[in-house]
Parts: C-alpha cells; sequence; structure tokens
C-alpha cells in the first residue's frame, strides 16, 4: 500500500499517487509531455497566491 496523505478534512486520506498525479515513461509517455494539466493549473493559482502573500506581509509588517 502506497503512503497516504492528509487531505485537511477529518478522516480524509488519499494514496500519493493519487495526489500527485505524475505519469511515467518515456517519449510520447513521459511527465514532461504529459503535465499539461499541473502547469496549467499552476498558471491559474500563481497570481491567486502572490496576492495572499502580499496581503499577508502588510499586514504582518504594515510600516514596511
Amino acid at each position: 500500500m502506497g503512503q497516504l496523505v492528509n487531505c485537511f478534512k477529518e478522516g480524509a486520506t488519499m494514496e500519493i499517487q493519487q495526489v500527485l498525479h505524475m505519469n511515467g515513461g518515456d517519449g510520447k509517455k513521459s511527465y514532461a509531455i504529459n503535465s499539461q494539466h499541473q502547469r496549467t493549473v499552476a498558471a491559474m493559482v500563481k497570481p491567486i497566491l502572490e496576492e495572499s502573500m502580499e496581503e499577508l506581509y502588510l499586514t504582518l509588517f504594515p510600516s514596511v
């Protein structure tokens, strides 16, 4: 059995392979070729994360 990861809800766990969604293989089956979903999600989340970090920083250090 694979390692389990807590999914933030009490009692909810998933195998690490289900969380990371990495494809093995070479050529057409390689991770580099099949990682569009991860790139898309990262591009969508990045500006939200940056804005949240900036707001937190300004809240914690207002005089800087």
